[in-house]
């Protein structure tokens, strides 16, 4: 006769083997053995979730939270498991029970601040983010989610403050690139958002957008040639931009 621990055991060795069946079985052998281990229902309810059986996994994750009110791994996970059958309230709820059981459980701020972000509260959400960048956990979509917030409410020394940071994490993403540049064009740094759009198509040579926006500041700044170029090279890549044509036109005239 096996006891519940050996069930459990085989149940994880099938589990990282890919036989979720074969694991879902053994946890449930576990379970049949000692109906109150609280590891075999979390395990299996883990398991579930694989299968996209959230409704299952949440029957699993209760009953072991019903047995350990303290196991902060199942009110977690229960609150991803809720929040993918849009139970954004209960999530919520769930997160919020494993902040107050363990404040240092880090990547909960970020699967908080999604839901509060899905349910409006989006000085919530920020609090959250914030939090979780300070514990290093999902860094790069933290700041990334942060930025997106504080552009809503127009803070935007604030949300380049995040870009720079964003081009530490990822420097040769070129949309990073771009939206900085974006940002410092709308706080008046002309030359640093010249010099992000520069870098943008410097690592994609065909991103029509930063050539635009370039020219448009080069126009701004007086630099003709170079707004000339850049116009001539967004109608490289489309043919019909009638911004582009006509300040082509246009610079042509000045410049000659």
């Amino acid at each position: 006769n096996r006891s519940a621990e050996a069930y459990l055991n085989i149940g994880v060795l099938k589990n990282n083997m890919g036989d979720y069946q074969g694991a879902i079985k053994s946890y449930s052998d576990a379970i049949e053995y000692n109906s109150e281990f609280a590891l075999a229902y979390y395990n299996r309810g883990n398991t579930k979730m694989e299968f996209e059986d959230y409704e299952g996994a949440i029957e699993d994750y209760t009953r072991a939270i019903n047995l350990n009110y303290r196991d902060t791994d199942s009110y977690y996970n229960r609150g991803i498991a809720k929040r993918k059958l849009k139970d954004l309230e209960g999530s919520e709820e769930d997160y919020q029970k494993t902040v107050e059981i363990d404040p240092g459980y880090a990547c909960v701020y970020y699967n908080r601040g999604l839901v509060r972000e899905e349910l409006g509260n989006l000085t919530g959400a920020i609090e959250d983010y914030t939090v979780s960048i300070g514990f290093d956990c999902n860094t790069l979509n933290c700041y990334l989610r942060r930025a997106a917030l504080l552009a809503n409410f127009q803070k935007y020394i604030e949300v380049l403050e995040d870009y720079n940071e964003i081009v530490k994490l990822a420097p040769k993403n070129p949309s990073y690139h771009y939206n900085r540049g974006y940002y410092n064009k709308k706080l008046k740094n002309y030359s640093e958002a010249i010099e992000d759009y520069t870098k943008a198509i410097e690592l994609n040579p065909d991103y029509s957008d930063a050539y635009f926006n370039r020219g448009n500041i080069n126009n701004e700044l007086g630099n003709s040639k170079k707004a000339r170029l850049d116009f001539e090279k967004v109608l490289q890549f489309n043919p019909e931009d009638e911004w582009a044509k006509e300040m082509v036109k246009k610079l042509k005239r000045r410049y000659w």
